[in-house]
């Protein structure tokens, strides 16, 4: 079953929301958390590195869990860079080499 959304189309809104300049707030109980698009990609791609090291890619399932943060939209954001990652990729070639 095909995801509702385009995989190869997803980095791409990614990083166009990055370079919009816009932000994300999450409101809480004691305030609330502002970080750009731009700070929550580059902060994904680190961590898409860090899942792709592990091994997971796509194919993988990956659960995620916890309070609504920007970290836990940075996470998602995570997850969704290495489960449409390609061994030519980047991300793929850059965790092979934290790997070796």
């Amino acid at each position: 079953m095909e995801p509702f959304w385009n995989r190869s189309d997803l980095n791409g809104r990614l990083q166009l929301a990055a370079s919009t300049g816009g932000s994300l707030t999450v409101i809480h109980d004691g305030g609330s958390d502002r970080r750009s698009w731009s700070d929550i990609y580059a902060d994904a791609e680190v961590g898409a590195r860090w899942f792709t090291k592990l091994g997971i890619g796509p194919g993988s399932v990956v659960l995620l869990a916890g309070d609504t943060t920007v970290d836990l939209v940075t996470a998602i954001e995570s997850a969704w860079l290495a489960l449409i990652v390609h061994e030519k990729s980047e991300i793929a070639r850059e965790a092979m080499d934290l790997v070796a």
